[in-house]
């Protein structure tokens, strides 16, 4: 019956969203994919093709612990680019905790590029892109962050930069940005039609593109990856559904009984209420399928602590 209904959504031309934490993981932390990911970065960071081709390697997604008592921690995708590391996390929720995670991690990456005698002029740069799937940047594309004092930048070797997928759907580029806007379309695309076109015939050579495209198709017939981001989005349309009727019911009961100020914290109040409940629920049902702790906190926006309380 799965395998229909999959069978049913490619021939429609329908896909698992790149941009989905477990389907870009699979394509750009994949040695097989090594020039879709130079293509990436090429363009995100506007260097030759040349200057990238044959200098990336795939690190390990295991940040080292310092000592036995520290959880362990695994990134989306960490890259080493000459003197550069970058890591690339997704964002599929808004949760403050993923972006305080996310900075933690950065951190510890530019940390461990200390080595044994080595000076501490002689660090190289740690980068991080963090691609959300949910409105972060107030319209704009990218946001770059770097370390500053009120007027000045204290240091260009430790930056995270914001994308917000989203926007990208909605902005008319230029030539100046036409690259990056294209990659994020293609990342946020939810069908096989939207990725060719922003592909085109500039932003890659012909045979990285089909393979590009037979990756996409493949990973999203895989019955794993299917269940996962079927989960995630049964769960976050009912959860959104409910919080819509909770919303209006409520608001609908006190709109003629009270201030506007009252209204605003009943309302505020149940839009928590149905939250937190609908988050707890899809926690239970991502322990239940076996899904570590850390993955279920990013999809949920949950911390692990309260993760680990609902497993008792």
């Amino acid at each position: 019956m799965k395998n229909d209904i999959r069978t049913k959504l490619l021939k429609e031309g329908k896909i698992i969203p790149i941009s989905f934490n477990y389907h870009f993981v699979r394509i750009f932390g994949d040695e097989s994919n090594m020039d879709i990911i130079e293509y990436f970065i090429s363009d995100y960071y506007k260097l030759p093709i040349n200057e990238v081709v044959g200098n990336i390697k795939i690190l390990s997604r295991d940040l080292k612990q310092d000592s036995k008592n520290e959880k362990s921690k695994q990134v989306d995708l960490l890259l080493k680019l000459k003197n550069k590391k970058i890591n690339i996390e997704i964002s599929n929720t808004s949760s403050i905790g993923r972006k305080e995670r996310d900075l933690v991690y950065l951190s510890k990456i530019h940390g461990q590029q200390l080595k044994y005698k080595q000076k501490y002029s002689s660090i190289g740069y740690s980068w991080q892109i963090r691609l959300n799937d949910t409105p972060c940047n107030k319209g704009k594309v990218r946001k770059i962050y770097y370390l500053k004092s009120d007027d000045d930048i204290y240091s260009y070797k430790f930056r995270i930069d914001n994308i917000d997928l989203e926007a990208a759907e909605k902005i008319v580029y230029n030539e100046d940005d036409e690259k990056l806007i294209r990659w994020c379309r293609i990342l946020h695309a939810s069908t096989r039609d939207e990725i060719v076109h922003e592909l085109g015939d500039g932003l890659m050579d012909k045979k990285s593109r089909e393979k590009l495209l037979e990756e996409v198709e493949r990973n999203s017939r895989d019955e794993e990856l299917y269940d996962i981001h079927e989960m995630y989005s049964t769960e976050k349309m009912e959860r959104d559904a409910e919080l819509e009727e909770a919303l209006e019911a409520k608001t609908k009961e006190v709109t003629e009984k009270v201030t506007d100020e009252v209204t605003k914290k009943v309302t505020s109040d149940v839009t928590k209420k149905v939250k937190k409940q609908s988050q707890i629920d899809m926690a239970k049902k991502m322990l239940n399928k076996g899904m570590e702790v850390d993955d279920i906190s990013d999809i949920t926006g949950l911390s692990t602590d309260q993760i680990e309380e609902i497993s008792f």
